[in-house]
């Protein structure tokens, strides 16, 4: 059967020419014959013609579908109590909610009383236990309290003596350099009594200096009177007078020892005071004071600075332990929570009584029961019932591979069933598989029933046709009516009244059907009679009384 439609399909066009061919001879009933005035007479006539009419053209595919409901439901349960109620049957109406059956819930119920007993005994156990990791978890936050204030203080503590140590370097360097400042300024008083001594020594050599000079200037000066005013330096005078000057300077210089000695004691002791003054102020006591003050200062700020941080250590290392403790006790806490048995029995009680309701069937939309397959005393499989809606119907046909193409969304359908007693209705497409359906290609088409029909019911068989495209009222022959002559232009060939003459008509085509052609030109008119094959390829000629007719 697959073969023979299959080449019907790709010999569409030549296969349903002679079918019409066939269909015309069993329809005739007249013939055109050469002179309508020899009405008796036999000749040879064509049967084979089409009378040209406006009509409408569409091309089509026409196909068989089956009518269902656009709202389909099978009712489930997966629950496995034996069904111990049904309350409709196959074509009763129900609504949204309505009960259809009732499963045994004694095992639910059974269920439900031990599963509160258990409860109650795993919710004490598991309260004390809960309570007690919750109270680890406190003691640790108290305890981590406890000890941060009490390393919060050796902190406090370590940083007062830290402050200390450094305030007293800060001190005993205050009281060095104030020593240091006095033992400068006795130096400096030491040092300017030294000076003093020291310059009236000088003074008192320089005097003498003076002194001396003015003698030795003396003898000088008489020395040259002498010479002068005595002639004769060894007289008396002369003598005298130089004697009484050498007196003098002798006398003078007899002096100058003392001072001389004198002086140097005072320069003796002005040198000696200036290096004692030296020695002092590089070596005195004060600086040595001064060092190991400093480096005491310096020794005691570092352990300080020590034991400060120390305690910070301490601190941080008491707050990350005290954490890591709370941590752990926490998480302790958590699993506590998570292993309460309660929770996994309070759950069972949930699902159970649960149960007790899924155990009541009702309707999850309104519709008909169209199957019942619940049955009392059984344990269900998981479907019990089918419910469709009656009242809002489509129609699933199918296509073939070689047609699905030329398919598309929207395009108007008409259907006929035997219900309708051939009334055509209409309908629409609403959707196209997007796969095939089985091996031979054929593809799922739902048409949408344009307005409902009360005559129509779930199952019923109905023929379509797809309209793929329309023409209004143009003039239409078969595929091989039109032909080309010599010249290549493409014609048809008219038959005069007399059934005899032929005349080529030039034509323009149009849209293409399985079976028609649409035509137009100048000449092309209503009531034109064309031979539906003036090559003669499928021509049947018979012998009978003359008469028109319409290959239509």
């Amino acid at each position: 059967m697959g073969k023979l439609s299959s080449f019907f399909k790709s010999h569409r066009k030549s296969t349903i020419i002679t079918l019409v061919v066939i269909v015309v001879i069993a329809s005739v009933s007249g013939v055109l014959v050469a002179g309508r005035n020899k009405a008796n007479s036999t000749a040879k006539v064509e049967t084979n013609v089409t009378l040209l009419a406006e009509k409408n053209l569409d091309q089509i595919i026409t196909t068989k579908g089956t009518i269902q409901s656009t709202a389909k439901h099978t009712v489930y349960t997966q629950l496995t109590a034996k069904v111990s109620e049904i309350a409709v049957d196959v074509g009763d109406v129900v609504g949204t909610g309505d009960f259809l059956a009732q499963l045994d819930t004694r095992d639910y119920e059974k269920s439900i009383t031990e599963l509160q007993t258990n409860i109650g005994t795993a919710s004490k156990q598991q309260s004390t236990l809960i309570n007690q990791a919750a109270k680890r978890v406190t003691d640790a936050n108290d305890q981590k309290t406890i000890d941060m204030q009490q390393k919060q203080q050796a902190i406090d503590d370590a940083a007062e003596n830290l402050a200390d140590a450094k305030n007293d370097l800060d001190d005993s360097a205050k009281k060095s350099a104030d020593a240091s400042v006095l033992a400068e300024a006795m130096s400096d008083s030491r040092v300017a009594s030294a000076t003093s001594v020291l310059s009236i020594a000088r003074s008192a050599m320089t005097a003498n200096d003076e002194e001396i000079i003015d003698l030795e200037a003396e003898i000088e000066r008489l020395t040259v009177l002498i010479d002068d005013l005595v002639t004769d330096p060894g007289e008396s005078a002369y003598a005298g007078a130089k004697t009484t000057a050498e007196t003098a300077l002798i006398a003078a210089k007899l002096d100058d020892p003392m001072l001389t000695a004198a002086y140097n004691d005072a320069l003796a002791a002005y040198e000696n005071t200036v290096n004692a003054v030296e020695e002092d102020v590089h070596d005195d006591d004060w600086k040595d004071d001064y060092d190991a003050a400093y480096s005491a200062g310096h020794e005691a700020i570092d352990a300080a600075q020590a034991a400060y941080d120390a305690a910070v250590t301490a601190y941080n290392n008491i707050t990350r332990s005290n954490d890591l403790s709370i941590q752990e006790k926490s998480y302790s806490l958590s699993n506590q929570k998570l292993q309460d048995s309660t929770a996994t029995l309070e759950s069972q009680l949930e699902t159970a009584k649960l149960n007790i309701e899924d155990a009541r069937i009702t309707a999850p939309i309104g519709g008909t029961i169209t199957e019942v397959i619940a049955a009392l005393g059984s344990r269900p499989n998981g479907a019990l019932f089918v419910i469709q809606d009656t009242a809002s119907l489509e129609i699933s046909t199918t296509v073939a591979e070689y047609d699905i193409p030329k398919i598309s969304v929207g395009q108007e359908v008409r259907f006929t069933t035997e219900a309708t007693s051939g009334d055509e209705l209409t309908g629409t497409v609403e959707l196209i598989s997007p796969t095939a359906i089985n091996t031979d290609g054929d593809f799922e088409v739902v048409v949408k029933i344009n307005v409902p029909d009360n005559r129509l019911r779930i199952g019923m068989n109905a023929k379509l046709t797809i309209v793929l495209e329309s023409r209004a009222a143009v003039y239409s022959v078969p595929y091989d009516a039109i032909i080309e002559n010599a010249d290549g232009v493409k014609v048809v060939v008219a038959i005069g009244d007399d059934g005899v003459t032929r005349t080529e008509i030039p034509v323009e085509v149009g849209m293409e059907t399985d079976y028609f052609v649409e035509i137009g030109g100048a000449e092309i008119k209503a009531g034109l009679t064309i031979l539906n094959d003036p090559l003669g390829r499928n021509v049947v000629t018979v012998s009978g009384p003359t008469g028109p007719f319409s290959g239509n």
